[in-house]
This record gives structure tokens, sequence and C-alpha cells, in this order.
């Protein structure tokens, strides 16, 4: 049996599947955003904020599915960005605060927390052995920040090119990121010291990427800028949706046009992408699966939800650093929208259907990475 958290006009869901008993985690008297599974499934945190109470507390609180517990923390800054570390001891939260977006980690042990990172944009992503590496800043401004165990130092050998969240090799002390070389740019692998021990590509523009959950791949998109998702075909190179494996050093063209959003499968062996397209003289967008054996399936259409395409799809690659829309059998997926026909909702799309299921009314969902 495997389980979602659905996120429902304020109220937050737990739903079991493939027939099992749907949880409710909170009601819709407050505001609650951001869901996330911790990395072994046993927990769910979210953030909340009343926004109808002049005093009322910010609180980012986590519930044990296990125990049937819950724990309250509070937080200076209500909290729109939450991503657990890998070992699920603590978790690290962003917020607004006086002088920017500000990075926190709460230990869920001692409840302590420590603000680690200051600055905007500011994206992340965690290691395996606790470190965390931080992209901070804007153009001359933009720095690397790595946050060890023991230590934090800034990465001054290596500024920053244009992309957003850093992303973990899993059984490495690595993370991809794409660096400034000259005019150009290139994407790389750091290692926890800062050096650069591989270049990827070289790159003019802003790059996106998301790293397979074994570490096995890496999948990247150039465009323009952060918010360049041109609307038609094209076969310009920098517009195509690539694929490295690391094993074999081969690049593979997944498709020759730019995805919304991607997400490799927890199997490593598919691609999750997002494209827009024409249904009809209208714009819609369609789901597609792309593995190496079986090429590109083009499956369902859908128009994401107002809470998708405002919270998420914009900063898809940090989501993806800590969420998943993949079941972990990696047989299907989820996501929030409506339907060619007009219905609204979460919908779950298994890979061997042309057509996905409807599961419940809500604006966003994701899956929990626990198997049973």
């Amino acid at each position: 049996m495997t389980a979602l958290v659905i996120l429902d006009r304020g109220a937050l869901r737990v739903h079991r599947r493939p027939s099992g008993p749907t949880t409710t985690l909170a009601s819709a008297d407050a505001a609650n955003r951001q869901p996330v599974w911790s990395a072994d499934g046993r927990l769910v945190a979210w953030s909340r904020f009343d926004r109808r109470s002049s005093d009322g507390l910010a609180k980012v609180i986590v519930a044990d599915l296990e125990l049937d517990e819950r724990v309250e923390l509070d937080v200076i800054f209500p909290a729109f960005y939450l991503h657990w570390r890998p070992d699920s001891g603590a978790i690290a939260t962003l917020g607004e605060g006086p002088l920017g977006l500000e990075l926190t980690v709460i230990d869920f042990s001692t409840r302590k927390s420590e603000i680690l990172a200051r600055g905007g944009p500011l994206y992340f992503d965690w290691q395996a052995n606790g470190s965390l590496l931080a992209n901070v800043g804007r153009e001359d401004s933009r720095r690397f920040e790595y946050h060890g165990r023991a230590n934090a130092v800034s990465f001054d050998a290596h500024a920053p090119a244009a992309f957003a969240a850093p992303a973990r090799i899993p059984g490495t002390d690595g993370f991809v990121a794409a660096v400034r070389a000259g005019q150009a740019s290139q994407l790389v692998i750091l290692g926890g010291d800062g050096s650069i021990t591989q270049t990827l590509t070289s790159f003019n523009g802003f790059i996106r990427f998301v790293v397979s959950p074994s570490g096995r791949r890496v999948a990247w998109v150039v465009g323009r800028t952060i918010d360049d998702i041109p609307l038609e075909p094209t076969n310009a190179v920098s517009d195509r949706l690539l694929v490295h494996d690391f094993a074999s050093g081969i690049t593979t063209t997944v498709v020759d046009r730019m995805p919304i959003i991607f997400e490799f499968s927890p199997d490593n062996e598919k691609l999750l992408y997002l494209s827009v397209d024409d249904l009809g003289g209208a714009r819609w967008m369609r789901w597609h699966v792309w593995s190496e054996s079986l090429g590109d399936k083009p499956l369902d259409w859908c128009r994401p939800s107002a809470v998708e395409a405002r919270e998420y799809i914009p900063f898809s690659e940090q989501h993806t650093r800590g969420q998943r829309r993949w079941s972990p059998d990696s047989t299907a997926f989820c996501y929030a929208g409506t339907a060619t026909s007009g219905q609204e909702g979460v919908w779950v799309q298994t890979i061997d259907s042309d057509e996905a299921s409807f599961l419940s009314t809500g604006q966003a969902a994701w899956w929990s990475p626990a198997t049973a």
C-alpha cells in the first residue's frame, strides 16, 4: 500500500492506495501549505500560518503517521518551502525575513533551529551526510554556501551561473551545479571541498536540471531566462531536453523542445515531463514519460491547478529535490489540475494507460517514498 498527501483548500489529507483509508491531518481552519514527506515516508511536515489572526503564530507541524502523533514547532516567519534532510532527522525551511529570505534548519529531536543562510533568491539541496549546498543571491552577488556538519564555507573559487537549485548525487559527496566559466557557463559536479570534479556541458542562458534518485543520470534543458518556456516545437539545441548517463558518458536527446517540469522515476529508468501542446486549437499541457528502452510516450492532457501554477511549477527544480509525483514502484504519478472534461482535482496516471484516473478533490498532491 502506498500513500499520497493532498492539499485541498487548506485542508490536508493522506490518501492510501489502492483502497485504504483516508486520514485527515489538518482542517481548512488555518492556512496550511507545502506538505512534504520525510525520506523514510514516516513523517509529513507542513507550514501553518493563520492570516486571519493579527497575533497568529507561524508553525511547522510534523505528523508521525506510524505513532499517530504530531509536534508543533514555532518559527519566526511563515515557511513557504520545506525540505527534509535525507536521514529524516532535520528539516530546512525557507521564509521571508527582514533581510530577505532565510534558510533555517530545525533539528527534529532537539527542536532547536539555526539560521544557515540569508539572501535572495535562495535555493539549496541536502547531501546524505547532512551537509547542505546553497545557491544564494543574484547577478554579481550570487554565491555558493556550503554548510557541513561542523563548519560553513563559501565556495569562492567558483561563482554560480544562471540556475536555481543544486542537486545532490546520491552515494557521493558531490552536487550538480552550474558555474561561470569566462563568457560561458558550465554544468559541473562540485565536490564537498568546492572543487570541480567533472564538467558535463557548456551553455549560455539559464539551465534547469534534475538528478535521478540513484545518481546514475542527470537531465537538463537550457533556456534564455528562468521563465523561458517556448510554446512551439523547436530544433534549436539549446531547447532540447537531454539526459546524460554518468556510467556510459552518453548524452541522449529526449525531446526537441523545452518542458515545463521534468522528474526522474524512483527506478531511475523513466523521465516524466510536462509540455505545452495544441489540442483542437487550444493550448493545453500534456504529460509524457520517456525511457531509454521505450522512447517517448504521450499521456493525458491537463491544465495545472492554480496552486500548482503559482507555488510549485515556477520552482519545480527546487521541489523535485525533496518531493515527488511518482509512485514508489515507478508505475504511476500524481498531479492536480483540470482535465479536458472540465473536472478539477487530483489525478493518478498509470504509465500503461492513456487516461488519468480521478482520485480526489485538491489543488496539490505528492506521493510518499515509502512502499508500505
